[in-house]
């Protein structure tokens, strides 16, 4: 288990069935439903392959959104940094100038979670896990394969990572600027200036891996969704590009050359 990685992704709906059939319907999705009290409370997003070493293995999470969002905040896809201890972990969140949003609280048995905003206002999620450890998959159609922050404060952005969780930022020399965060020699998400490219937030972006991206888009849009940017082909790499789902989440989807 790598700590101060990025190890999940989920998001909270207010039409909680409709967006589970928009996913669903784009990444082949099958859920684990997880309740509390009897009251469905999250569903865990799982592959839905004939390999049988993969088949219902958890890559992500949707769930109803039954709690006030913070007002003033941009609420898309939340990124989740493994720690070994929330309420240390918010200590040096704020420390490196962030902000908390949500005290840190137990979901039931899975873990123990805070919600804060980095130096630049981009939500983070900090998690310490208990039975829940994220997930591994990323290489798959259906899970994440790619974390990004669009910032508008790059120098800001690296300092506060840096001071937060001890990450680096390595520019990748890419024609448009673009940096690899990285901990160690480990690759921990992408960084770039072009928040034009998330309708003007400062947020971090997961990026699911598909196949045929084109007919995705067109799922996307038929479903009600949109496309927000994109898509975009990086010679040598693959082709990108960024979404909304019905209630105006941003996440994106890549293939790969």
């Amino acid at each position: 288990m790598k700590f101060n990685h990025i190890k999940w992704t989920d998001t909270f709906l207010n039409d909680f069935e409709s967006g589970r059939r928009f996913y669903s319907e784009i990444f082949d999705w099958q859920y684990i439903d997880q309740h509390d009290d009897g009251q469905l409370v999250y569903s865990l997003a799982c592959l839905n392959t004939t390999d049988k070493a993969l088949n219902w293995v958890p890559v992500a999470g949707v769930g109803p959104c039954n709690f006030p969002k913070p007002e003033g905040v941009p609420w898309n896809w939340g990124v989740y940094i493994l720690v070994p201890n929330v309420e240390e972990a918010i200590d040096q969140v704020t420390a490196a100038g962030g902000s908390i949003c949500r005290e840190p609280m137990d979901v039931m048995t899975a873990g123990r979670m805070g919600v804060c905003t980095d130096s630049n206002g981009a939500v983070i999620h900090l998690w310490q896990p208990l039975e829940h450890g994220g997930s591994e998959v990323g290489d798959v159609p259906g899970a994440v394969c790619w974390v990004e922050l669009a910032s508008t404060d790059v120098k800001k952005s690296i300092d506060f990572y840096g001071n937060a969780f001890g990450w680096e930022a390595e520019d990748s020399k890419q024609k448009k600027p673009y940096w690899h965060f990285k901990d160690g020699e480990c690759l921990v998400g992408g960084l770039h200036d072009r928040v034009e490219q998330t309708g003007g937030q400062q947020v971090w972006v997961p990026y699911f891996h598909v196949e045929q991206l084109d007919k995705k888009l067109d799922t996307c849009k038929r479903l009600g969704g949109g496309v927000v940017h994109g898509p975009i082909q990086e010679p040598g790499i693959g082709t990108f590009a960024i979404l909304s789902d019905l209630e105006a989440n941003l996440f994106g989807v890549a293939s790969f050359e």
